[in-house]
């Protein structure tokens, strides 16, 4: 990987560790589903006129929209609002990858390996670890819900895998505009005095959803996928181990977070396993073309 992509893979590793402090910032200030709405309408704005339709691809896009969307997105932003920290969200985060790999043995077949099993049960105890830390176990509804977006997201990655035809850009802005009046209609019902807290004067409340509209998802995103085409995903994927430590370190600079030794030991266990399955032993063989 020459310097110019290395230096992008790091910056989207930033943009998307530093991005659980906005997130808990926004669903700690302004109702959590309308917060998300608002980031999903922005990105709307943004892309919804570059990509095309996918055309026989509707009712699939539709289910993937709904579960990453409203099921994923949804859950881990309420279960910030109820109580759960950046830097144990962003922890949490890691377990997605395992999940991932669990799922893909049961619904494609795709068989792990000792080396991806090993990760896979080391990952998973340190996330079991870390949630059940006694202050983090104090509040088991908002926990739950984040391990649940968790699972949630490693659904919609099996359900992207069954869309090829789709291109990931497609994909964020199609998830955003399906998502978008469902989140509406659950906000309205579930929230109040959403007008007043949007109006509130509070410049972090807009920095951090036009961050996670614009910088997290709009340009986090085409920077990932650029690098996908590029090189292969055993040499990308290494970058989001550095996510997580991004996060905790934000959360605990910007906001405070606590952090203990549990906390560090258990992130520590899931890193090491997470970097067991996204890892991969060198091959010999002829080097992409890089552009």
């Amino acid at each position: 990987m020459k310097p110019s992509h290395l230096l992008l893979a790091l910056l989207c590793a930033v943009l998307w560790g530093y991005g659980f402090v906005p997130s808990k910032y926004g669903a700690a200030h302004m109702p959590p589903l309308l917060f998300l709405a608002l980031r999903f309408l922005l990105i709307v704005a943004m892309t919804i006129w570059f990509v095309p339709l996918p055309r026989g691809q509707w009712r699939p896009v539709i289910y993937y929209s709904l579960t990453l969307g409203v099921g994923h997105f949804a859950l881990l932003y309420v279960g910030l609002r109820l109580g759960v920290e950046a830097t144990t969200a962003s922890i949490i985060w890691l377990s997605q990858v395992p999940l991932t790999t669990l799922l893909a043995f049961f619904f494609l077949g795709d068989r792990p390996t000792l080396r991806t099993v090993i990760g896979m049960s080391i990952a998973l105890a340190g996330s079991a670890a870390l949630i059940s830390e006694p202050r983090i176990a104090g509040e088991p509804l908002a926990i739950t819900l984040v391990v649940l977006s968790a699972i949630m997201w490693a659904v919609a990655a099996i359900q992207a895998k069954r869309l090829p035809q789709v291109s990931p850009v497609a994909f964020n802005a199609w998830m955003s505009l399906i998502s978008l009046p469902v989140l509406l209609v659950l906000s309205f019902a579930l929230e109040t005095d959403q007008y007043h807290e949007f109006l509130a004067p509070d410049w972090k409340l807009h920095a951090s959803l036009v961050y996670m509209a614009l910088f997290s998802s709009v340009i986090g995103y085409g920077i990932w996928f650029y690098l996908l085409r590029r090189h292969p995903v055993s040499r990308t994927a290494p970058f989001l181990l550095l996510v997580p430590i991004i996060g905790v370190v934000s959360g605990v600079l910007t906001l405070n977070d606590p952090i203990t030794w549990r906390t560090v030991i258990s992130g520590l266990i899931t890193f090491a396993g997470v970097a067991l399955i996204v890892i991969k032993r060198p091959v010999v063989a002829t080097p992409p073309a890089e552009t």
